[in-house]
Order: structure tokens, then sequence, then C-alpha cells
């Protein structure tokens, strides 16, 4: 597994617990990172870490110092950011060991820009996505072979609400006064992700006099921008990012509405994680959203750029507690249904094995 984040989000989160999954079903799992101890204490339980400085796109070091290992110590390997496609992918070419590149959100390939020939379409023996959106937007690209694009869902927990007393010890903890409705989202503070739109919706709900306040967890190259917008808007108090905290999902768990505006996603781990601690969530139709969750019974699902419903969505799920309580019951059932992470990591269990045995194949058969 290659990861060369400096930063936590969903993709980390993905690569670190299917790490652990994969081992737990008897694959033995070096996981190269640039940033080791961001993962180490978020872990469950052991894994063996190889730290790689990974500094840019063509640090050449890294790259063949990765194809040494791989070429003596792997069967495959999972290559899960943009850099580690480049250089994972390049890598995984020299060692002749094959490359699983998953992309996780919806990308636009340039047809005649080399560098996305050789970072999708010739480097890595496979593609996994987590949507068949981004498999039927890849369809658009004449040099990627779809029967090489892999279509496997997120895995997800799905614990179902906290406790009374745990659930206000929380809020208590987030600064939420009793009344108050707290509206909350996890993930990287980037641009496509669109938590500015949190920030205006809470400024427009309040002026409607409902009492709504927010926050986001999680960090990102977006921060500083976005706590101007905070300030500007003179709404320092009721909404904040506090940047990471080790247990996303427990924190999230202390909201009465989870959002996702982004305009560029597969299935977000995030949106997951959400459903399944049975909260109601608003979120946009960007990527697959829509293939496994269906509109109005297990969330509220809004065209990608449709700013006013979602300010609309969230001020009537302020404003109906039984409309919340019935979209956070239907949407914790369906993750539970169907994105559970036993499925999810069998799935690319057989996927793996077929890589590996495939690269064992005598050339010709």
């Amino acid at each position: 597994m290659v990861c060369s984040s400096v930063a936590w989000a969903g993709t980390e989160k993905w690569a670190l617990r299917t790490s652990e999954e994969l081992e737990a079903l008897g694959w033995r799992v070096s996981f190269v990172a640039r940033s080791p101890d961001l993962f180490r204490g978020r872990q469950i339980g052991q894994l063996t870490y190889h730290r790689l400085p990974m500094v840019n796109d063509i640090d050449a070091i890294s790259a063949l110092r990765l194809s040494s290992f791989l070429k003596h110590n792997a069967d495959v390997v999972i290559l899960t950011r943009v850099r580690d496609y480049w250089l994972g992918g390049l890598a995984a070419r020299l060692a002749g060991v094959p490359a699983l590149l998953r992309l996780g959100v919806v990308r636009k390939m340039r047809a005649r820009y080399w560098r996305d020939r050789l970072r999708y379409g010739v480097f890595p023996t496979a593609l996994l996505v987590n949507a068949r959106a981004i498999r039927d937007d890849l369809a658009d690209t004449p040099w990627i072979d779809l029967d090489s694009v892999h279509v496997i869902y997120n895995g997800a927990e799905a614990p179902g609400p906290l406790p009374a007393d745990e659930r206000a010890r929380l809020r208590s903890q987030l600064g939420t006064a009793d009344g108050e409705l707290l509206l909350a989202g996890a993930g990287r503070l980037a641009v496509e992700k669109r938590w500015d739109w949190m920030i205006d919706a809470v400024g427009r709900l309040r002026r409607r006099g409902l009492p709504v306040r927010a926050v986001v967890f999680g960090d990102g190259n977006e921060r500083k921008r976005l706590l101007a917008r905070v300030r500007d808007a003179r709404l320092e108090d009721y909404a904040s990012f506090p940047g990471h905290v080790l247990n996303a999902p427990h924190f999230l768990a202390a909201a009465d509405i989870a959002v996702l505006p982004s305009r560029n996603e597969g299935v977000a781990n995030a949106m997951l994680e959400a459903l399944g601690l049975a909260l109601p969530v608003v979120a946009t139709t960007s990527g697959g959203v829509s293939e496994l969750l269906e509109n109005g019974r297990d969330l509220i699902l809004l065209e990608q750029d449709d700013y006013a419903g979602f300010v609309n969505a969230i001020e009537r799920l302020a404003r109906d507690e039984h409309l919340r309580e019935r979209l956070g019951r239907h949407g914790c059932e369906t993750v539970r249904r169907r994105f559970r992470w036993e499925v999810m990591v069998r799935q690319l269990d057989g996927l793996l094995r077929s890589l590996v045995e495939g690269s064992r194949e005598p050339r010709g058969q």
C-alpha cells in the first residue's frame, strides 16, 4: 500500500483500514508512506511501515528505492494518491509488479496530455474506482481499457446513534448549547469540497431565525481562506474548523445534520460514516452517490451546483425532527446492507489475487 499524503482524510482512512482488513485475510501488507506517523496513531492492528520521501512527482530517488523494494518484497502494489500514481506506477513498471491504481473521484482525462496517459493508461495494471459514475466517465478516454477498471464500493461502519449521555457530552465539548442545531462535515479542506457553502448557509439560516452552528473536521490548504470567510461573515461563534481529530466519526455523531456539498466525489467515506451514525445527510449528486442511495429515503440529494436547494434542504431538516429521524434510520439501514467492510475487502481480495496470478502467467497466455 502506497500513500504519500501528509494530511488525514477519506483516502488515507481507506488506505489504513483496507490494509488492516487485508492483513486479517492473510495478506502481509507493507505500508509505504511519506508520513508513517499520520497512520500509526490511528491504526488498530500492527502494520509494517516504510518511510519514503516522495517529495514531488519527479522524485527519481524515491521511485528507484520503491522499485527495488517492490521487486524484492511485493506481489502487487496499491496506489492511492496522484503522486503515488506517478512515482509508484513507474516503480511498479521497473520492478515488474502489477499495480492497482485507486481512483476515488471523477477525474477528467486529457487525451493528448502525456502525463495522464502514463499515470492512468500505461503504468497501472488495473484501476479501482468506488462508483460506476467514475467508470462511466473513463469510458470517454480512448486509451483506457475499461476491462481493467473495477468498481468496488467503499466499506463503512454503521454503529447507529450514540447513547444520549455520550452525545450530550460531545455537544457540550463542541460548544453546542441546548436548543441549537449542529451541522457537521468531515473531510479535506479543499476547493472541491465547497465548505464555504456551509459557512454561508449558517449565516443565512441564522438570519431566518434558526439557531444553527457548524463544524468541519479535517485540514487542508483551504483552511486559511475558510477561516477568513468566517471572520468576514462575523460567524466566529457559529462556524468552526477544529482541524484533525483522531476519531472524527465519533465527534460527527454529535451533529443533528451532516452535510457534504462537494462538487467532485465518488462515494465519500465521510458521507457513509454519517449515514452509519443514523444522521440525516444533505449532499450533492457529484460522483456515484445516487447509485446505491435513494434521494428522499436515505438522504437528501441536490444537483451539483444547487446552492439555494442546499440551504433550503438544511432548513427543512432543521424544522422537521421527524424527517431527520426517518432519514437517519433508513440511511443507516442502507449502509449496513450495502456498504459492509467485509464485502468490500473480499471483493478487493479477489481482484488482487487475479492481478497476482495474471502477472505470473507466461507471456503469450
